[in-house]
């Protein structure tokens, strides 16, 4: 029950995901064509974020490289925009303008929501560290390669984030950085003149990144649930001449352009991050569990057990917090949850298999099978 209603929440939250990676993408692009903060009109990024959705979306049906190469080369661009970003914020800090750091943590109006909010904030932006855990079938050498990928890949963003954070407020004030969502804009403004015109394009194109990697995860934990018999079958079905989960990513588009339809940047946010950090801490918290159960050996990758108390410590906290003070939050865990436990004891009962259920099944297994030229993928145990 416990794997059931982790992929269960998560079919409602990595297209929350998902979305909030083309989301971000396309309030660039449409704040640099029209220039202005608010002028964009919702339906036309509303539009261009499904429309950067399908794009991803199609890479990954295509081929596991090209939505890897989308990933190597959105990245590359993206920290070298932080990099120009972050030297230019230091360059006018060597002047002499240090200004806005004066009394910089002098406040008044902290709470702790907001704080609970900040905190979730920073989990969403540093929140790509398990993403290659979902695919761990899929890596090379994956005793050697993942842990060694998790950490580099938590190492190089704490140092670039904060940097560009400390870039952003040393140009602009505490008004501006959070008078909307596209910052990169407003400091490429005040201090890029004409190079924002080769800034922004760049952002607004690979600021889907998160989007393209949460289509990655997403859909190979869709896919196991369906091949694990947690999920219905036809979502273990595989391209044949592609060998991708063509069936899971495409069920995972459908439900992210619902939620790009009916949601907004910040309620996603903060839902999204919700979910993600209360099952880390399940997931975390079973490691002690999970090392007496199955022993160690010379392969096993271990880290210091200080690490993960603090961890599960400090979200538990926050997660109760957020319970407490945000009613949405709570309501929406109620409702995810809640429904997740009655699906999954209606799927032990007889009713799963009289129509329409297996109807609809069958037409998508019929479907995949004809058009999709898809078929069942049963688990390979790849050795070493």
């Amino acid at each position: 029950m416990a794997g059931f209603l982790f992929v269960w929440s998560s079919v409602f939250t990595r297209p929350m995901s998902t979305a909030l990676g083309c989301m971000a993408s396309a309030e660039y692009i449409m704040r640099a064509v029209f220039m202005c903060s608010y002028g964009a009109p919702s339906s036309a990024k509303t539009l261009l974020t499904i429309v950067i959705l399908a794009l991803i979306t199609c890479g990954n049906c295509y081929s596991v490289k090209l939505g890897a190469y989308y990933q190597t080369i959105s990245t590359i661009c993206k920290v070298t925009v932080l990099m120009v970003i972050i030297g230019t914020g230091f360059i006018h800090l060597a002047q002499g303008q240090t200004e806005n750091f004066q009394n910089s943590f002098v406040t008044t109006d902290i709470t702790m929501l907001g704080l609970t909010k900040a905190f979730y904030a920073a989990f969403f932006a540093y929140g790509g560290w398990d993403a290659l855990a979902f695919g761990t079938e899929e890596i090379q050498k994956a005793k050697r390669n993942l842990p060694l990928s998790i950490l580099i890949g938590v190492l190089i963003p704490t140092v670039v984030y904060v940097t560009t954070n400390v870039a952003y407020h040393a140009v602009l004030t505490t008004e501006e950085i959070s008078s909307g969502l596209a910052i990169a804009l407003v400091f490429s403004k005040h201090k890029l003149g004409f190079f924002q015109w080769v800034i922004l394009p760049i952002i607004g194109l690979f600021a889907a990144v998160s989007g393209n990697s949460n289509i990655f995860m997403a859909s190979r934990m869709n896919f196991v649930a369906g091949r694990d018999n947690l999920f219905p079958r036809f979502l273990s079905m595989v391209s044949i001449t592609r060998r991708t989960p063509l069936v899971s990513i495409l069920f995972l588009f459908l439900t992210s352009v619902m939620v790009i339809l009916i949601g907004d940047i910040r309620s996603l946010l903060t839902t999204y991050s919700f979910f993600k950090i209360t099952w880390s801490i399940f997931c975390v918290a079973s490691l002690k569990w999970i090392r007496q159960k199955y022993p160690d050996t010379t392969d096993t990758f271990q880290t210091v057990l200080f690490c993960p108390i603090v961890y599960v410590g400090v979200s538990t906290i926050l997660g109760i917090s957020f319970l407490i003070l945000d009613n949405t939050v709570f309501l929406s865990t109620v409702a995810i949850l809640g429904s997740g436990t009655l699906v999954y004891y209606l799927s032990q009962t007889s009713m799963v298999r009289y129509p329409p259920i297996t109807t609809i099944n069958n037409v998508i297994v019929k479907f995949s099978h004809r058009l999709l030229l898809c078929d069942f993928s049963t688990k390979v145990d790849y050795g070493e």
